[in-house]
């Protein structure tokens, strides 16, 4: 049995949640399950080897030289993570790009895939328990490396899932899942348990960072379970084709903006009557599918909204 762990690169970064990782792989090969580990690159940010710090103060560089250079902290934390997997007595390998086996065109910082053969993966996860794979990266028609697009290794984690045929694909990241505003301005308690491929899409067009687009549709076509939790958790969100049974998915403040993204359009009329009623100027109101842009007073609409999202 093989199953597929992406890591996100906050985790990564720290020793101690890396161990908590090798305990958790040990406790897996026991039970005889193969173990896929798709890597994201160290930190995040100001951390050097970061995607966003390696992708800063290079605008003079060409998108074929961008990718050579930001792709690299995958490869990094790919054999540094190797090396303490031997260190700990696994039978590990790793696959550089050109072993991966997704082929793109050549566009350059957005690869698309035009081709998938992991038989090569297939041959290492055979002889070895663990197989280190950097995500984001792929080969381009050149045979040059190249980037699937920014915030991509949960790709990665997907179409192996595809390719081997799993139901799913495990991202592990450092918030426990879903949740109903962006945890890094504002955190919930409460994780929504499942949501769909289209609405998890709705989520980032209405301004969550959670995943590339490009991930959900590909999750969506292929029918591949997404399965986000924290490093501690069992449970988390479940991405599918099961809708969510929540009335409101997501509020996003940013800019003197509210994004809010509705499953039930009944709901936002229950909501539009109350600011009504209460006499609270807007500035703006828009309305795109199942996605409301609001621009007003957002302490009050924010007090109206806690009552129908907690």
């Amino acid at each position: 049995m093989i199953e597929v762990y992406k890591y996100g690169g906050t985790i990564l970064k720290d020793e101690s949640k890396r161990k908590k990782i090798y305990k958790f792989f040990k406790n897996k090969i026991n039970e005889g399950i193969k173990i896929f580990m798709v890597v994201s690159a160290f930190g995040r940010e100001k951390d050097y080897f970061s995607t966003d710090h390696l992708a800063k103060n290079i605008e003079l560089l060409s998108n074929y030289d961008k990718d050579q250079l930001m792709t690299f902290g995958e490869i990094y934390s790919s054999l540094i993570i190797k090396n303490e997997l031997l260190r700990e007595g696994f039978k590990v390998n790793n696959a550089y790009y050109d072993e991966i086996g997704i082929t793109c065109d050549n566009s350059y910082q957005d690869g698309n895939i035009i081709g998938i053969d992991m038989s090569y993966l297939g041959e290492l996860i055979n002889d070895n328990d663990i197989v280190v794979v950097p995500g984001f990266i792929g080969e381009s028609m050149e045979g040059k490396i190249i980037s699937l697009g920014r915030n991509t290794s949960d790709l990665t984690a997907v179409i192996i899932a595809k390719y081997f045929n799993l139901d799913k694909a495990y991202i592990i990241k450092e918030v426990n899942g879903v949740y109903k505003k962006d945890p890094r301005i504002e955190r919930l308690d409460k994780v929504i348990k499942c949501v769909s491929y289209d609405e998890m899409i709705s989520l980032l067009n209405a301004g969550s960072k959670m995943f590339s687009k490009k991930t959900i549709k590909y999750a969506k076509d292929k029918k591949v379970i997404i399965d986000i939790r924290n490093i501690d958790n069992d449970e988390g969100t479940i991405i599918s084709d099961t809708q969510s049974d929540e009335n409101i998915l997501f509020v996003n403040k940013e800019d003197n903006e509210i994004k809010i993204v509705f499953k039930d359009m009944d709901i936002f009329n229950e909501i539009f009557k109350v600011i009504i009623d209460k006499k609270i100027k807007l500035d703006d109101l828009i309305i795109v599918k199942n996605i409301v842009y609001l621009k007003g007073k957002n302490i009050e609409i924010d007090e109206i909204l806690d009552k129908y999202i907690r």
